[in-house]
């Protein structure tokens, strides 16, 4: 995890980390972009693009600026549709709280082919960084933080989730 000036990721307390992430729910048609990831154990995980909050920074301008430097994305019409609150134990010393402020955009066809056409060597994504798009109910079932998935939806309204995981 990259830390940098300004992000709202804070170690408070030797055994205690906090931070406020924008995540970027990007639909196209009926599909979603995640981020695939490894698990231990050969599985894989999916996330929604986006990163730390800025101090002084909305999570809408977050979730912009995150869309820029991670997929080269300008133009976007984000709009909030859900906070989550997640725990988990980041390592076996230090228990991690997050706040995740989940945004939404509809990309246009001009913005789905640059997507798919991205160079992932001039996006500021972790290296092994595998994006895909999948259907929204996969999405929604197997999606991290779980409380992600129960909040995806069609409707206008803010959501609100949890997420405590030991593990």
């Amino acid at each position: 995890m990259m830390q940098e000036a300004d992000d709202l990721r804070l170690l408070v307390a030797p055994d205690k980390w906090f931070s406020v992430r924008a995540a970027v729910l990007l639909v196209h048609g009926t599909d979603v972009l995640v981020r695939v990831m490894s698990l231990p154990q050969g599985q894989t995980g999916i996330l929604l693009p986006g990163g730390a909050v800025k101090f002084n920074e909305s999570a809408v301008d977050a979730g912009a600026r995150e869309m820029h430097e991670e997929l080269k994305l300008d133009d976007l019409d984000l709009r909030m549709v859900g906070v989550t609150e997640n725990f988990w134990p980041l390592n076996q010393e230090v228990q991690a709280h997050q706040l995740m402020m989940i945004m939404m955009a509809t990309l246009s066809a001009d913005q789905y082919a640059h997507v798919q056409s991205l160079d992932m060597e001039q996006v500021d994504l972790p290296a092994h960084t595998r994006l895909a798009w999948l259907p929204l109910a996969q999405v929604r079932a197997s999606i991290r933080p779980t409380a992600v998935g129960a909040l995806l939806g069609t409707d206008d309204q803010v959501h609100y989730g949890v997420d405590r995981r030991d593990a």
